[in-house]
C-alpha cells in the first residue's frame, strides 16, 4: 500500500508554490500604482458618463425636453457599473482594463452618491476635477505642471 504522505506533500507544495506565484504578481503593484489605478478609474468613469450624457442630451433635446428630471433619469441610466466600468470605457487607462475594472466597480459602488451630486449640480463646470481631485482625492495635482 502506498503511503498518502508523499502525495499530500506534493499537493501542499504545489498549492503553496502557486499561491506565492499569484501573490508575487499582485505584489508588483506599488502604492503609487494603486493610487494610479484609482485615479484612472475615476477619470474613466467621469469621461464615460460625460460621453453617455452628451449622447442622451442630444437625443432628448431633439425631442425638445431636457430639464433637471430628464438629466437625472439619464444620469441613472448611464451611471450603472456596466456602463461606467466596461472594458471599452477603460481602454484608455495606463493599466489594462482587467486590472482597472475591479477598482472601477468598487469606486462606483462607494461613490455613487457623490457622482450623482456632482453631475446634477449645474454650478460644477468640471466634474472630473470635482470628483477625482477634490471630493474623493484619488487623483493628485501635479505640482510640476499647471492644472488644466
Amino acid at each position: 500500500m502506498v503511503s498518502p504522505l508523499p502525495i499530500l506533500l506534493v499537493i501542499t507544495f504545489s498549492v503553496l508554490a502557486f499561491g506565492s506565484l499569484i501573490h508575487s504578481k499582485d505584489a508588483t503593484l506599488t502604492d503609487s500604482d494603486l493610487q494610479t489605478l484609482e485615479c484612472e478609474a475615476c477619470i474613466a468613469i467621469v469621461e464615460q458618463i460625460q460621453r453617455k450624457l452628451l449622447a442622451l442630451q442630444v437625443k432628448i433635446r431633439k425631442a425638445n425636453n431636457f430639464d433637471h428630471n430628464s438629466k437625472q433619469s439619464a444620469l441613472y441610466e448611464v451611471m450603472d457599473v456596466e456602463n461606467c466600468c466596461s472594458y471599452n470605457a477603460l481602454a484608455r487607462c495606463k493599466f489594462s482594463p482587467p486590472k482597472v475594472k475591479p477598482v472601477c466597480d468598487r469606486f462606483v459602488e462607494i461613490h455613487d452618491e457623490e457622482i450623482e451630486e456632482i453631475f446634477l449640480n449645474p454650478k460644477i463646470a468640471d466634474p472630473k476635477d470635482e470628483l477625482c481631485y477634490r471630493t474623493t482625492k484619488v487623483c493628485k495635482y501635479d505640482t510640476n505642471k499647471n492644472v488644466e
